[in-house]
């Protein structure tokens, strides 16, 4: 399941055209909520993976809250 982050709480993400899911973490111990978060609902990460793709260099975003806690 595809989830985000609204409003400080996890939930089913809602459908959109495509998402940039965390599908590895490493060590997953501790961190199974993270798996399966889609870090797209955020503007800034989203605008950032469309310009990391379109130019093939590394493009940075600022702090990702953790699903984790």
């Amino acid at each position: 399941m595809i989830t985000e982050m609204a409003d400080g709480r996890q939930r089913r993400a809602a459908l959109r055209d495509s998402y940039n899911v965390v599908d590895y973490i490493e060590s997953l111990a501790g961190n199974e909520a993270a798996v399966g978060l889609d870090t797209a609902i955020s503007e800034e990460r989203s605008e950032a993976s469309r310009r990391a793709r379109a130019s093939g260099q590394v493009a940075a975003t600022g702090l990702l809250s953790l699903a984790q806690y």
